[in-house]
């Protein structure tokens, strides 16, 4: 992960591991919702020419869809050895140019309208809970799935009051 240049195909399928691995390293852990289909899957990609399984478009778990843009926003966001950081507006603008082959394009739109409002009222100066309201107010649609809504309720309400570590946050949602 730390090579400043281009990773060799050996190398390259050694990084592809790493989702199974993942969900190995995690398979013990009593989680209070189901972690494993997010990090198992987070690579596939809406097309079907993701790892580790070719699964694509509804056949991806949905935090697993959700997992892959805050991964990709993620990673290009941040420094790498072998790059710098992107501005957020061009790492959106990739992220939507994938929309509909890398990325199922509704979990996209919600996150570009999270991602546009949590800078909004960041740029405000909202409080945390402020800006959590505002970003989960911007894509919570009527239309929304009954599993999608759950994800969006359940991210307001655990991000804007976190519970006890004994409290248990239902749906689930991984960021």
């Amino acid at each position: 992960l730390l090579k400043p240049g281009r990773l060799t195909d050996e190398e390259f399928a050694k990084i592809k591991q790493h989702p199974e691995m993942g969900a190995a390293i995690l398979e013990p852990v009593d989680f209070p919702w189901p972690v494993l289909p997010g990090v198992r899957y987070h690579h596939e990609k809406w097309d079907g020419s993701g790892y580790p399984a070719g699964l694509k478009g509804e056949e991806i778990p949905l935090q697993a869809r959700i997992l892959a843009v805050a991964d990709v926003y993620d990673a290009l966001t941040t420094n790498r050895s072998y790059r710098s950081a992107w501005p957020q507006e061009k790492a959106a603008a990739e992220i939507a140019r994938c929309a509909g082959t890398h990325f199922d394009a509704r979990i996209v739109d919600a996150f570009l309208d999270v991602i546009d409002a949590t800078l909004a009222e960041m740029r405000r100066g909202r409080t945390t809970d402020d800006v959590i309201d505002a970003a989960v107010s911007s894509v919570a649609r009527p239309s929304d799935s009954p599993e999608l809504a759950g994800y969006l309720g359940a991210f307001r309400s655990c991000a804007t009051r976190p519970p006890p570590p004994s409290a248990r946050c239902s749906p689930p949602l991984l960021i």
